[in-house]
């Protein structure tokens, strides 16, 4: 999403630090025109960097980008006492067990410092209420979804075919997507208990997986795999860059997971009008309405009854449903209205959109 919004806001001058060094979207954010600062340190000396840059850049605004990244914020909003320092909060807490000791302990830090930003960004009304519920600023709330590059991430017939070429998916396959990294909250063993009851409802059903830990060198993916004996119908593809390729090659999209902020996964999907099943969680409703499939809960039960919902429904009616969902992307969540909603928050704090 922050590369989205750099590639949205050339009128800004960006610059970007990195607590943790280069990342797989270093040169992302600098085609989108950002200068990146920190790609070469980690640790304590990321942070002495950082407030150097800061005491040299002078910045109008300082946006804190998830947890670390708010924290970094406060720490070099002592540098340039004059910016306004905002933060950016991109989760819920619904499921603490999935979230590490460590993270928690930085939220209910965070929660005590919270009346310092001049507001926190969430990209969800339900991630605001759960941090609001651990003790954060209910004052300094403000609401912003993500956006979507609906040029990016739309149909394209000639890429479904060959996508589909390449996994040897056949017309006649209905192919079932997810694409989430291998982690708890995403939900991977509710999604394989769920694929072995879909797969005998639907023979023509073939489920193709991505996303970083996605592949046969995961032990514990495998396994689940083998345990709902979908070895010959299942494509693991590991982590990919092709992602808008890859859903418009599916016929459904699935994000299954225990817990959301605003899941960017599914509004991708909707842009390439491929319909959706999503779970009720975080902003996953409010994204999809009534232009997709939202199953009761994550138990595999219920995710069966949404899944199957969806696949029953001859292909002109899910072509159909797809477009709708396309639609509602292109009406309420394209990157150029959210954009547009951070100028206007950051030319609030007097000086303007500058570097920030």
């Amino acid at each position: 999403m922050l590369w989205r919004l750099i590639a949205a806001t050339p009128q800004v001058e960006h610059l970007v630090f990195s607590l943790s060094g280069a990342g797989v979207l270093s040169q992302r954010m600098r085609d989108a025109g950002a200068t990146l600062l920190g790609d070469d340190t980690t640790g304590l000396r990321s942070l002495r960097a950082l407030r150097r840059s800061v005491l040299e850049r002078r910045p109008d605004v300082i946006q804190g980008w998830m947890y670390h990244g708010n924290m970094a914020a406060l720490l070099a909003r002592s540098a340039a006492p004059g910016a306004a320092m905002y933060w950016n909060v991109r989760q819920s807490l619904t499921h603490k067990r999935f979230t590490k000791p460590a993270t928690r302990a930085l939220v209910r830090l965070q929660a005590l410092c919270s009346r310092a930003p001049a507001g926190i960004i969430y990209n969800a009304a339900s991630a605001a209420r759960d941090h609001e519920a651990v003790g954060f600023s209910r004052r300094s709330r403000v609401i912003i979804p993500n956006g979507f590059d609906v040029d990016l991430f739309a149909p394209d017939p000639a890429a479904r075919r060959a996508v589909r070429a390449a996994l040897k998916l056949g017309d006649d396959r209905l192919a079932i997507g997810l694409i989430a990294r291998f982690d708890p909250w995403k939900n991977h063993a509710g999604f394989f208990l769920m694929a072995k009851r879909i797969a005998t409802l639907h023979p023509r059903a073939t489920f193709v997986l991505a996303g970083k830990g996605i592949d046969d060198g995961n032990e514990e993916l495998a396994a689940m795999v083998d345990g709902a004996g979908l070895r010959d119908r299942v494509v693991l593809l590991g982590d990919r860059r092709d992602v808008a390729e890859l859903n418009v090659a599916l016929d459904i999209a699935c994000n299954v997971s225990h817990g959301e902020g605003f899941p960017n996964a599914v509004g991708e999907a909707m842009a390439c009008a491929t319909p959706c099943v999503v779970t009720p969680v975080g902003a996953s409703a409010e994204l999809v309405g009534d232009d997709g499939a939202i199953a009761r809960s994550t138990a595999p039960a219920d995710l069966v009854d949404a899944v199957d919902a969806v696949a029953r429904l001859p292909d002109a009616e899910r072509r159909a449903l797809g477009a709708r969902a396309r639609r509602r992307i292109l009406d309420h969540f394209s990157i150029d209205a959210v954009a547009q909603r951070y100028l206007a928050l950051y030319a609030t704090a007097g000086s303007g959109a500058g570097a920030g």
